[in-house]
C-alpha cells in the first residue's frame, strides 16, 4: 500500500486500512494474532517477517512526521508504531457489528488519538 501526503495522512490511511481488515476478517485476524506463536519455526518466522515489514510502514510514516516536524521530536517511531498497532489489534476483542461505533467513527477516534499523542 502506497499512500501519498503528509505523515499524518499516511498514518491515518494505514489506520483505516487496518481497521478495514480487522472488521472485515475478524476470525482470520483473531487467529493470526493469537495463534501464530503456535506455528512451527519455519512458518512462524515467515509470519514474524511479514509482521515486521507491516510494522515498518507505520514506523516509516511516524519517522517521516518526526523528521518533518509534523510530530514531536521526542517521539520514538518504533514505540509509537507498536502503540498504534496494539490499539488496532485490540479491535478484534471488542468490536461488534451491532455496537454503537461504526467503521468511520472507529478510524476517526483511533487516528485522532494517535495523531494527538504524536504532536
Amino acid at each position: 500500500m502506497e499512500v501519498h501526503g503528509s505523515a499524518g495522512e499516511r498514518l491515518t490511511a494505514l489506520i483505516a486500512g487496518h481497521v478495514d481488515v480487522v472488521l472485515d476478517h475478524q476470525d482470520v485476524v483473531r487467529t493470526y494474532l493469537n495463534e501464530a506463536r503456535m506455528l512451527d519455526e519455519g512458518h512462524r518466522s515467515r509470519v514474524v517477517e511479514s509482521r515486521d515489514a507491516y510494522e515498518m510502514m507505520f514506523r516509516s510514516a511516524i519517522g517521516e512526521g518526526v523528521r518533518s516536524g509534523e510530530f514531536s521530536t521526542d517521539v520514538d517511531p518504533k514505540i509509537a508504531a507498536i502503540f498504534v498497532l496494539s490499539i488496532l489489534n485490540a479491535l478484534e476483542r471488542w468490536y461488534s457489528p451491532d455496537g454503537e461505533l461504526g467503521r468511520d467513527q472507529i478510524v476517526d477516534a483511533i487516528a485522532g488519538s494517535a495523531l494527538a499523542s504524536l504532536s
